[in-house]
């Protein structure tokens, strides 16, 4: 039969099931059109105008029609559901809207169902803007490489257009981009020695300049974002490499399983 097909080409190639779930994605704009939106909330500087269950019913939406896109994965898409509707139930904010982590192997639909869920729920009007920014950390392995590259990496993150920032690589980046990163988490923004100028999407060093510090800034804020890191790595080495304070904001640690024929029937 067919699922038992697809089991076979999911046991047989894992890498197939990345591509597979990529064509998936271009056809989520017409399918998302048949969920229903209720009543409109946005996270943003806005105030909430649905009650819990409108809200729940909007998400308990979406979240079925996720399991249409990501295969296999039942529980671990009612746990993301839940992770995103967090901020909603906690009030509005301008911090950080939540951060989570996904955990599992790869071609188990974990990158798949993050871009998904934003989008569903900006075709709900749930979430404001649609859209997911990837940074992979790995990128980041020199003490200089925070203030000279990731800095202006991450600010262009949180100031631009997505809803979601992920983060990938983790354990592959230096220990002064974590700190960074755990500052942001804790503090929801991050305060600069420095002062900065925004050009052409880039952070310049304005410092000392005189009159060129106007229209700069010395901190950088969460805006509402949603941050998510993705990982193979499970919750305890999580917990070891991050601060207890840190942790303490951490809500959502949440697994997706590796793809079988049973887990697709």
């Amino acid at each position: 039969n067919t699922k038992g097909k697809i089991g076979e080409k999911v046991v047989s190639n894992k890498d197939k099931i990345s591509s597979f779930n990529e064509q998936l994605v271009s056809n989520m704009s017409s399918d998302s059109k048949n969920i229903k939106a209720s009543k409109t909330v946005n996270i943003n500087n806005t105030k909430l105008n649905t009650n819990k269950e409108e809200l729940d019913k909007v998400f308990n939406l979406v979240e079925n029609t996720l399991s249409d896109y990501v295969l296999g994965q039942k529980e671990y898409l009612s746990k993301l559901a839940i992770a995103f509707k967090r901020p909603f139930v906690y009030g509005n904010k301008n911090g950080v809207s939540n951060t989570i982590f996904v955990t599992g192997p790869k071609g188990s639909g974990r990158h798949l169902s993050i871009k998904a869920i934003t989008k569903f729920l900006k075709e709900e009007k749930i979430i404001k803007r649609n859209g997911v920014y990837s940074i992979d950390l790995s990128k980041y392995k020199l003490e200089k490489d925070a203030e000279n590259l990731f800095l202006s990496d991450l600010y262009n993150a949180l100031y631009g257009s997505e809803q979601v920032v992920v983060f990938d690589n983790f354990e592959k980046c230096h220990q002064s981009v974590l700190d960074l990163l755990s500052k942001l988490v804790i503090d929801e923004k991050i305060k600069l020695n420095r002062r900065y100028m925004d050009q052409l999407g880039q952070m310049v060093d304005v410092t000392g300049k005189g009159n060129l510090t106007l229209n700069t800034t010395d901190e950088i804020l969460a805006n509402g974002k949603y941050l998510v890191f993705i990982t193979e790595k499970n919750e305890e080495y999580i917990k070891n490499t991050f601060s207890n304070n840190f942790m303490k904001k951490i809500n959502d640690i949440i697994s997706t399983v590796e793809l079988t024929r049973e887990s697709l029937s």
